[in-house]
């Protein structure tokens, strides 16, 4: 499965975007993601403005619309020196919790999330894709 060589080995796009643009736009569009009844919401958990946000991506059950305590996944959305936009998802042993462990030990989420990603990007014109991609 091509969302779990993506979890494993990571991923980076540099892009020449704004970075307020993707946060927003990504935020925007990560509301209507879903994976067998579960959404997802972006909470930043660390950020220089401008410069580098750190986020977490925490799952949404969407029956209820309750967050769960356990990030899925983790990105970094950094400003480089050249202007262009990084964006990163660290391979998951630099991220991974127990807590992620436990309720997603495949990475079945997180990974469906990456895939809802760089289709919205190819949707926005961030990234040219040979075609969609499955999300699940």
């Amino acid at each position: 499965m091509f969302g779990s060589f993506l979890l494993n080995e990571g991923l980076e796009l540099e892009m020449k975007e704004e970075m307020k643009e993707v946060l927003g736009k990504l935020d925007a569009e990560s509301r209507s993601f879903a994976t067998n009844g579960i959404g997802y919401r972006l909470v930043p958990v660390r950020g220089v403005l401008g410069s580098e946000w750190r986020v977490l991506v925490k799952a949404v059950d969407r029956a209820t619309n309750q967050v769960l305590d356990a990030p899925v996944g983790f990105i970094v959305v950094k400003k480089q020196d050249d202007g262009t936009l990084s964006f990163k998802v660290p391979p998951r042993e630099e991220w991974s919790t127990p807590e992620a462990q436990q309720y997603d030990p495949e990475g079945k989420y997180f990974a469906s999330f990456i895939l809802h990603v760089l289709g919205a990007f190819q949707k926005l014109g961030y990234v040219e894709l040979p075609g969609p991609l499955p999300v699940e």
